[in-house]
């Protein structure tokens, strides 16, 4: 297959190495190519219209080579059409040519073009696939190297699935799905062949799963945990743990007392006090003589995490140690004899796989955000030890029975109630891209000597979002002298990320402008408000977690989310979290309002992303699959014992 270099390109630009692989870059959404009647044309309403271009395209740039362009459209009526950064678009050279304009009507006779085709109606078919696009790439130029590889790559597209399966779910062949994706010829036959995709993506995730759950667990001998030997340590913690969290340990130490290896998932909303039930488990199987590795994501976390354990547990500060990987090497060895000689509660980064970190007697591992770390790492760590138990823990909660059914090779421990010494979050929902309406609550918030969070998307420029270090400079250049402010993004040095949030947690910086780095765990209680430019870029779960950066002490606080998009589906998301403060209700509204192939913010959740199925809409065939895995792992027939070697195999090569 001779491909020219633009469709190399256009490969390379999804990351996909041949023509066939192409065709798993799957369309985000699909239009519906219906002419719109005129006559009943509203201002802002989506139409398409078949019609005549009766005048050259003007374009005109403007900031940073972006571009609109004019031109005038004939149907029955005659329309103003302005389309942005298209200025390649030319005009038909032969003037009876049709086009297809989709976009959306503003009164009177204009419109506000997002796609020119120059198809008829017809020609274009019912149903128009809709690809992301990458490095600026043109549509029609990802269409036609998708029909290309549809026609080149037919023979090619073997059946993975066991015909009983695809008898016993009334699935379409992969073949026919995969035409019908790509080039659908009916919504009922797109519709099979959504579900096909959802089937095979379901079973391949709990293959996966059950998998896993049978290589993890096994016999060990049985484990004294002691919940009484934590009482002096809960007595003396500096609040009054809830009846959550007391439940929570109880379920902990009786499943790591097992004879059998312990795997749990720890769940909870924002601020419900996920870590310190961790830490009282780290400190019971200390007292028992084992010792426990604790891997967050972030230098910040764990030196955070390390610096509460010590202040915490006062009589075990020699027994609690941070590595990460920008640990001095004389520090570093110190540390590392510390945990060969005695019992240990190691936290710290991904540092803590590496080959000489050796613990003595390792029986616990826990991982904060396990998503956020690849399988092969977490492997690492599980066995530096023999019969480790693992605790997972993740701030993006879900109804039980759900997790259940997704997280089938953890027990899954809930912590539903927050602490009660919290003051009331209010959340805002700001228009515009600008938070010059409510910089008088800032400012005398910080007059207050109460400190603001400012968080935007991205770190430098992209595409039309604020970024951080814009912000930043903006910031500093209008109130530099009035007060102190602070920048915190991923890609600075850990000692410098590490030096601005202990100033920020010592007041000395006002206002901290930051990126999501600090979504997870960063608790500074004197923080009463927050800034989210661009909001309608975050999943819902994202800007729950980033909310949960302040109302950390019983002040009240207000969050202030700002939404320059205008679409109507954005502006319902983010209104979900507006009249909304649960974790477990905005999580499942977030996944529910998701289409296939948006996937906003859900690696960051700690959830499996998957690009057609969704965990809340499709439950009932989530449940299904998960039994049919079970069936199809413990099955004899050899067209299932293929199957599930090749989702095994497939899924080992993803391990990173």
């Amino acid at each position: 297959m001779t491909l020219t270099k633009p469709q190399q390109n256009i490969l390379a630009s999804y990351e996909v190495a041949t023509l066939c692989d192409f065709l798993s870059v799957f369309p985000s959404r699909y239009e519906i190519f219906e002419q719109s009647d005129e006559a009943l044309l509203k201002d802002g309403q989506p139409i398409i219209l078949e019609g005549l271009i009766t005048s050259s395209m003007k374009s005109t740039f403007y900031a940073k080579n972006k571009s609109v362009t004019h031109f005038t459209f004939v149907c029955e009526q005659s329309y103003r059409v302005s389309i942005f950064n298209r200025h390649y678009l030319k005009a038909p050279q032969d003037p009876l040519r049709k086009v297809v304009v989709v976009g959306k009507y503003k009164h009177p006779f204009q419109i506000i073009a997002s796609s020119v085709y120059y198809q008829t109606l017809e020609q274009l078919g019912n149903i128009q696939p809709i690809y992301p696009i990458k490095n600026k790439i043109p549509m029609r130029s990802i269409k036609s190297l998708m029909y290309k590889a549809l026609s080149l790559c037919q023979n090619y597209l073997h059946e993975p699935l066991p015909s009983d399966i695809i008898k016993d779910y009334h699935l379409i062949s992969h073949a026919q799905a995969m035409r019908e994706i790509h080039q659908p010829s009916s919504l009922h036959l797109l519709s099979k062949a959504i579900e096909r995709f959802k089937v095979s993506e379901f079973l391949e995730y709990h293959i996966q799963v059950q998998n896993n759950r049978l290589k993890l667990v096994h016999f060990k001998p049985a484990r004294h945990l002691n919940l009484q030997g934590l009482n002096p340590l809960i007595q003396q913690l500096p609040y009054q743990l809830t009846d959550d969290q007391i439940e929570a340990l109880h379920l902990l130490i009786h499943s790591s007392n097992q004879p059998v290896t312990s795997s749990c998932l720890l769940q909870g909303d924002v601020g419900s006090g996920k870590t310190i039930v961790a830490l009282l488990l780290a400190m019971a199987y200390i007292q028992s003589g084992y010792s426990v590795s604790f891997m967050v994501p972030t230098e910040v976390l764990a030196y955070q995490h390390t610096q509460n354990a010590q202040i915490l547990f006062r009589n075990f500060t020699d027994h609690i140690h941070c590595i990460t990987s920008s640990t001095k090497q004389n520090e570093r060895k110190t540390i590392l004899d510390a945990c060969q000689a005695n019992p240990s509660l190691i936290i710290g980064t991904h540092a803590l796989y590496s080959e000489d970190v050796v613990f003595k007697n390792l029986g616990l591992v826990i991982i904060d955000e396990q998503h956020r770390f690849g399988v092969a790492q977490r492997a690492k760590l599980i066995q530096k030890g023999s019969d480790v138990d693992v605790l997972s823990m993740s701030a993006t909660p879900i109804p039980r029975t759900l997790a259940s059914v997704l997280f089938a090779d953890m027990q899954v421990v809930t912590l539903k109630h927050k602490p009660k010494a919290r003051g009331i979050v209010q959340t805002q929902l700001i228009e515009g891209n600008s938070f010059t309406s409510v910089l008088d609550d800032i400012l005398k918030t910080i007059q207050r000597h109460e400190q603001v969070y400012v968080i935007t998307s991205v770190i430098e420029e992209e595409s039309e979002a604020r970024s951080a270090l814009a912000v930043y400079r903006n910031l500093k250049k209008a109130f530099g002298k009035q007060f102190e402010i602070g920048l915190l993004h991923g890609k600075m040095k850990s000692e410098d990320k590490t030096k601005v949030l202990e100033a920020f947690r010592n007041h000395e910086i006002a206002m901290l402008v930051a990126t999501s780095v600090v979504e997870v765990g960063v608790d500074v209680p004197n923080a009463t408000r927050m800034i989210i430019y661009d909001a309608n870029r975050f999943g819902l779960s994202s800007l729950h977690q980033l909310r949960g950066r302040i109302g950390r002490s019983l002040k009240d606080s207000v969050c202030y989310l700002i939404n320059p998009s205008d679409e109507p589906l954005s502006k319902q998301r983010l209104e979900v979290l507006v009249n909304n403060h649960d974790g477990f209700e905005i999580a499942s509204q977030d996944l529910a309002l998701r289409g296939p192939g948006d996937l906003i913010g859900l690696k960051q959740s700690g959830l499996p992303s998957f690009q057609f199925a969704n965990i809340i809409l499709d439950q009932d065939l989530l449940s299904k699959t998960k039994q049919t895995a079970v069936d199809l792992l413990h099955s004899s027939l050899g067209t299932h014992k293929s199957y599930v070697n090749a989702v095994i195999e497939q899924s080992l090569k993803g391990i990173d």
